[in-house]
Formats: structure tokens, C-alpha cells, sequence
């Protein structure tokens, strides 16, 4: 497969991850998410060269609404982080 050819056969699936992501965490509807990440999301081509590497799709955080995606395991992880002896 070209290089091209596969950095484009990777991109849907980081896609349906990123628009499921945002309508699971953040209370959107599959179709706002969908437009979100097709307006919003970015995706990098790095590696074209080998195609063993998947593309990325991101997105900014501050894009999207106000939530608490994983049910706070991050505020979580940064309280339990502050009580840790810094050196």
C-alpha cells in the first residue's frame, strides 16, 4: 500500500473514536460530535514513510464543553499527585 494510501485508510477509525469519545464523555449527540471533530479535529500526518504507524486525530480541550468524561479519574489522579513528596 502507498504511503499516502494508507495514512488515508487510517484516518477513519481515529475519527468514529473521536466523535464516539466527546458523545459518551461529554453528553453530545453522535451528530454534534460528528460536526464538532469534522469542523474542530485535526489530523497530523506523521510517518508516511512507514506504514506502521497510525495517524492521530486530536482535537484542542478547550474546544469542547465543560464535563467530566471519565467519571473523575483526572481530578482524581491530580489530588492523589499534590499529596505525593516532591524531591
Amino acid at each position: 500500500m502507498a504511503p499516502a494510501a494508507a495514512v488515508a485508510a487510517s484516518l477513519p477509525g481515529g475519527r468514529l473514536d473521536l466523535v464516539q469519545w466527546p458523545a459518551r464523555g461529554y453528553g453530545l449527540s453522535r451528530p454534534d460530535a460528528y460536526q464538532l471533530i469534522t469542523q474542530a479535529g485535526e489530523a497530523p500526518a506523521a510517518h508516511a514513510r512507514d506504514t506502521n504507524y497510525p495517524c492521530v486525530t486530536e482535537i484542542h480541550k478547550e474546544w469542547l464543553p465543560a464535563g467530566d468524561p471519565h467519571g473523575g479519574l483526572h481530578r482524581h489522579l491530580r489530588e492523589v499527585a499534590a499529596l505525593l513528596p516532591r524531591h
